[in-house]
């Protein structure tokens, strides 16, 4: 798919269809087609394997949030990559949707100060 927002003869149709699903995930509708593309690129450009890498090599305390009604990334996966990272504060809220830095402003604000404030142990 994001090899298709670059092709002008299909980047139109593509970047429609996949606003239709965009907004059923709760994106506004001022989202441009721009915007759609540029998203589809740079989820395609992560490289997973090198995240994982980099998780493993962490040694500072980590904060790690999420709500379980996230459209776009399944509960399972923020419970693994918690895990995986080193000690820190873990919030999951049953509701907030992918933008919790949106719905859960005032509480991600507090606990990133508290983290700053007071930093954990890191791993050794």
């Amino acid at each position: 798919m994001a090899r298709a927002v670059t092709v002008p003869v299909v980047r139109r149709p593509t970047v429609r269809l996949l606003k239709v699903g965009f907004r059923a995930l709760g994106f506004p509708s001022s989202i441009t087609d721009a915007d759609v593309a540029q998203t589809l690129q740079h989820v395609a450009a992560v490289d997973f394997a090198a995240q994982v890498r980099n998780t493993a090599r962490l040694a500072v305390p980590t904060l790690t949030a999420w709500a379980e009604d996230d459209p776009l990334i399944e509960d399972a996966i923020f419970l693994e990559h918690a895990a995986a990272l080193p000690p820190g504060p873990r919030l999951r809220w049953v509701e907030g949707g992918h933008n919790i830095q949106k719905t859960h402003a005032v509480e991600l604000a507090a606990a990133l100060a508290e983290l700053a404030a007071n930093p954990l142990r890191p791993r050794s």
